[in-house]
């Protein structure tokens, strides 16, 4: 089964090329958990539009977004599932131009979040 998935954030959509995100608990010698949830950092490679739309969020130390990421079912164009994410920083931004690869014009980034959830499910960064 194929899939896309789209980023929306800040009244933009752009399709993701690659996404991923986790969720951690430290543990002791045996295995067992030692510390709370950590997580909320989302690390995402986009098609860039020629807009600077995440060079300028990326520019704004205190500026904040929420956003969704949706997975579509290709043959179906059904949605999947969706990531959302509440309160998120810009904190790396990379652009990289490839003139002989597949994807010539592409924008690397880390959203990191007070709150991220999916599903029934939810985890939230106790910020102070």
């Amino acid at each position: 089964m194929s899939f896309k998935a789209i980023l929306s954030v800040g009244g933009k959509k752009v399709n993701i090329l690659s996404v991923n995100y986790d969720l951690a608990q430290e543990v002791d010698a045996t295995g067992r958990p030692s510390s709370v949830t950590r997580g909320g950092r989302i690390n995402l490679t986009v098609e860039s539009t020629g807009e600077s739309f995440f060079f300028e969020w990326m520019t704004n130390n205190f500026e904040r977004k929420n956003g969704t990421i949706t997975y579509i079912k290709r043959d179906t164009e059904a949605k999947l599932k969706e990531v959302n994410f509440v309160e998120g920083y810009l904190v790396k931004y990379r652009e990289n131009f490839d003139s002989v690869g597949y994807n010539p014009l592409t924008e690397t980034f880390t959203i990191s979040c007070r709150e991220l959830s999916c599903g029934g499910g939810a985890h939230i960064n106790e910020w102070v």
